[in-house]
C-alpha cells in the first residue's frame, strides 16, 4: 500500500521532530554527566597531587632527619675510636715509663751493689797486705835477736879469733839470707796486691757494663692517631612543586551524546527508505 506524500512527509517530519528533541535531551544529560564527572576528575587529580607534594615533602624531611642522625652517630662514633686509642696510647706510655723508671732504679742498685762489693774486695786486700807487712815486720825482729843471740853465743863459746869469727859471719850471711827472703816475700805480696786490686777493678768494671747493658731504653710517646674529620653533610634536592591540571571546560560534546544522535539519525532514514504504502 503505498503512502500519501502528505502522510509520508508528516512521519518524516514527526519522526525528525522526536529525533532532534530525544537526541537533544539525552545529549544534555550525558553532557551533564561528561561535566560532572570531568570536575570530579579534577578534583581527584588535584588532591592526589597535593597528597603526593606532601608525602614527598614529607619523605625528604625524614631523609634529613636521619642522615643528621646517622652521620652525628658516625661523627660521634670516630671521636670515641680516637678517645679509645689515645687512652691505650698513653697507657702503653705510662706503663713502658715504669718499666723503664724501675730499669733505672735496678741500675742504680746495680752500680752501688758493684761499688760495695769492689769496696770490700780492696779492704779485705788491704787488711792481707797489712797482715803480711806486721808478719814480716815479727818475722824480721825475730831473725835480728836470733842473729844477736847467735852472735853472743859465737863470742860466748871462747873458740879462737879466727874461729870465732867465721862463725859469726855464717850467723850474719844466714841472717842476710833471711833478710833477703823476708824482703822478697813483701815485693810479692805487693806485687800481688796491685794485681788483685787490677782484678777487682776490672771485676767492677764488668759488672757496671753489664748492669747498663740491662738498662731499658727509655721510651717515647707513639705519634697520634689521626682526629676524626667530621662527615660531609648530603645535600637533598627540594621538591618540585607540582603543576595544577588546567580545569576542564564545560559544554564539550559527550560521545555518549554522539552516539543517540546518530543512532536516532540512522532510524530516521531507515523510516524515511520504508514503503509505508
Amino acid at each position: 500500500m503505498a503512502i500519501e506524500p502528505l502522510t509520508q512527509f508528516a512521519i518524516e517530519t514527526g519522526i525528525a521532530g522526536l529525533q532532534s528533541i530525544f537526541g537533544g535531551a539525552q545529549a544534555s544529560s550525558q553532557q551533564a554527566k561528561l561535566d560532572d564527572y570531568n570536575d570530579m576528575l579534577w578534583k581527584f587529580e588535584k588532591k592526589n597531587l597535593r597528597k603526593d607534594y606532601r608525602y614527598a615533602k614529607q619523605g625528604r624531611r625524614i631523609a634529613i632527619k636521619n642522615e643528621k642522625a646517622e652521620r652525628g652517630w658516625r661523627d660521634q662514633t670516630a671521636i670515641n675510636d680516637y678517645n679509645h686509642a689515645m687512652a691505650i696510647r698513653d697507657y702503653e706510655y705510662s706503663m713502658q715509663m715504669k718499666a723503664y723508671n724501675k730499669s733505672e732504679e735496678t741500675y742504680k742498685k746495680q752500680l752501688g751493689f758493684n761499688n760495695m762489693a769492689a769496696a770490700v774486695a780492696m779492704e779485705s786486700e788491704n787488711r792481707f797486705l797489712e797482715e803480711q807487712r806486721i808478719e814480716n815486720a815479727f818475722q824480721n825482729q825475730d831473725l835480728f835477736v836470733q842473729t844477736l843471740l847467735a852472735e853472743g853465743e859465737a863470742a860466748a863459746s871462747g873458740q879462737a879469733g879466727r874461729s870465732a869469727g867465721k862463725r859469726i859471719q855464717s850467723i850474719l850471711a844466714q841472717s842476710g839470707r833471711n833478710q833477703a827472703i823476708l824482703v822478697e816475700s813483701m815485693v810479692s805480696a805487693d806485687k800481688q796486691y796491685k794485681t788483685n786490686l787490677r782484678k777487682i777493678a776490672m771485676d767492677k768494671y764488668g759488672a757496671d757494663i753489664a748492669a747498663d747493658a740491662n738498662r731499658m731504653i727509655k721510651p717515647e710517646a707513639l705519634p697520634e692517631p689521626p682526629r676524626p674529620i667530621p662527615l660531609p653533610k648530603s645535600k637533598f634536592q627540594k621538591i618540585k612543586k607540582p603543576l595544577m591540571p588546567p580545569a576542564p571546560m564545560k559544554g564539550l560534546e559527550s560521545p555518549w551524546a554522539n552516539a543517540a544522535v546518530g543512532f536516532l539519525g540512522s532510524a530516521g532514514s531507515i523510516a524515511a527508505g520504508i514503503d509505508w504504502g
